[in-house]
Formats: structure tokens, C-alpha cells, sequence
């Protein structure tokens, strides 16, 4: 009985969609498995494919943000008010959560601020200046 009750109230709440990165193509799939119950498998199963996840987040212009996203933060935001950093959204399997490279912690409240610049799959040049 507690197990049903617990169930009805929990709803997933945020949209549960994927891109795809084609490594042997060297393309973005986009809008991959944007529905509940679509069959992911042929993906990932398959070396030559990287699945992407949303991360339930826009940045500041409203553009849906996915790991592997490069974003760029003002420095006002953070520290230095001319400065702008830049970093890379990744999953972090310890804490469950998604993080971002500028600063090792969940950013929610920096995401309100955050703009997408590209992704490290088509734009990794964008981060030759972290090297």
C-alpha cells in the first residue's frame, strides 16, 4: 500500500528528450527520442552514435541546454565583472546531477544567466583558450 501511494505521487515533471552526436558522419541529430516510450537502443548500442540529454534547463535566450553544451557565463555573475568564463555541461555520476566545468557544483542559479555558445562535438575550438 505505501508503495502505490508513493508511485501516484511522483510525476516525472521536466521534458525527457535527446540529440545525437554522429561521429562517423560528424552531424547533430537533433529532437532524437522526444517522446516517453520512443526506442532508444539502436543509439545506444552503437558505437558510432553519442547520446545527448537534455538537462531540463534553458539558458538566457530560452535555448534548450544539453550535456555536452559549451556556455559562457558574464563575470559579474561570478567573480570578476569583466570577465567572461566559459564551460562545459557534463553529468556528474556522484552527486546525480548536472554540472558545468566553470565551477564544480550544481549551477542553477547560474543557468538563468548562462548562454549557449555551441557544444564540444561541433564547436570544440570554442574551448582552445581553457587549454
Amino acid at each position: 500500500m505505501e508503495r502505490e501511494r508513493v508511485s501516484k505521487t511522483m510525476e516525472i515533471k521536466r521534458e525527457i528528450k535527446f540529440m545525437a552526436w554522429d561521429k562517423k558522419e560528424k552531424i547533430m541529430i537533433a529532437k532524437v527520442g522526444e517522446f516517453m516510450g520512443e526506442d532508444l537502443s539502436d543509439l545506444i548500442d552503437n558505437d558510432d552514435m553519442v547520446l545527448i540529454q537534455y538537462i531540463g534547463l534553458k539558458d538566457k535566450n530560452g535555448t534548450d541546454l544539453y550535456e555536452g553544451n559549451i556556455i559562457e557565463l558574464q563575470g559579474h555573475i561570478i567573480s570578476d565583472r569583466d570577465k567572461i568564463s566559459k564551460g562545459v555541461i557534463f553529468w556528474d555520476e556522484e552527486d546525480a546531477c548536472f554540472k558545468h566545468t566553470y565551477e564544480d557544483r550544481p549551477p542553477k542559479r547560474y543557468w538563468k544567466h548562462a548562454k549557449r555558445i555551441g557544444n564540444i562535438y561541433e564547436n570544440p575550438e570554442l574551448l582552445e583558450d581553457k587549454i
